[in-house]
């Protein structure tokens, strides 16, 4: 029922299970404290990577356009509502909507002065992967390099207050904005972009994102190709090969091939 399925949500996001608990409050139908529950815990990349990207699309599927709920506070609403579009813009961007994406972010974009500085970096983050997405849908070169330098700024005010972003949104939004110059044909930008994260720790990355790293490790190679540097090419391919792939929960047992995850940054 909705009421359980609210407790639950209240549950898993006290217990920091950012995923779990958005998805629970979808179900529920409230909607804009699932949205919250991605947002703050930094977790919208949830949405187009890792394995419970299936879920989470399907909880939001039924998301409606306007979801914001009534609000008093007027600063608790600028908050709530940046969440609810930021989160329609990536479940859009997933699905391939660069049109409804681009609506929504418009949308968000717009409040950004109004929210209170303690919740600026989450939702700065948040902007960050669904405006890199974007950038790749459309081949938006200088969108990409915004998402790019919002990442840093984002990652810089979570830091501040004691938090952490986590290596997986940095990951994907590296890899979506290679993604996004590639199509632009921006290469050297391009592997510039992706370089950052091939040079990281590659135990940076949780295994439920190791999946997108190999993505991002295809891309390069495929940059470098392009670049005429196939010696690097060929080094990246047979690395971005042998990269782990996580089990998928909706297969017990089973496993993953990278070349048919349900991401839209398999796409260049």
């Amino acid at each position: 029922s909705r009421r359980l399925h609210r407790r639950a949500g209240e549950w898993c996001a006290a217990g920091d299970r950012s995923v779990d608990a958005a998805i629970h409050l979808a179900t529920a139908q409230d909607w804009p404290e699932a949205a919250s529950a991605l947002v703050n815990g930094y977790a919208v990349a949830h949405l187009s990577a890792g394995p419970q990207a299936r879920r989470l699309l399907a909880a939001f599927s039924g998301m409606p356009p306007d979801s914001r709920g009534a609000q008093s506070a007027v600063v608790l609403a600028a908050v709530i509502t940046n969440s609810v579009w930021i989160v329609l813009a990536a479940v859009a961007v997933a699905r391939g909507d660069a049109e409804v994406a681009a609506k929504q972010l418009g949308r968000a974009e717009e409040l950004v002065d109004d929210v209170p500085p303690d919740r600026a970096g989450a939702l700065a983050l948040a902007l960050a992967v669904a405006g890199a997405g974007l950038a790749r849908l459309s081949g938006d070169a200088d969108r990409a390099m915004e998402a790019r330098a919002a990442l840093d700024r984002a990652t810089a005010e979570i830091e501040a207050g004691g938090g952490s972003a986590g290596a997986e949104s940095r990951t994907t939004v590296l890899a979506e904005v290679g993604a996004a110059l590639l199509r632009a044909g921006r290469l050297d930008a391009a592997a510039a972009v992706l370089a950052e994260d091939l040079a990281a720790d590659p135990a940076a990355a949780p295994p439920p994102f190791s999946s997108v790293r190999s993505v991002l490790t295809a891309r390069a190679a495929l940059v470098e190709a392009l670049r005429g540097h196939l010696t690097v090419a060929r080094e990246l391919a047979e690395r971005a090969g042998t990269d782990p792939v996580p089990a998928d929960p909706d297969r017990p047992g089973g496993r993953r091939h990278a070349h048919r995850l349900d991401l839209p940054l398999h796409a260049v």
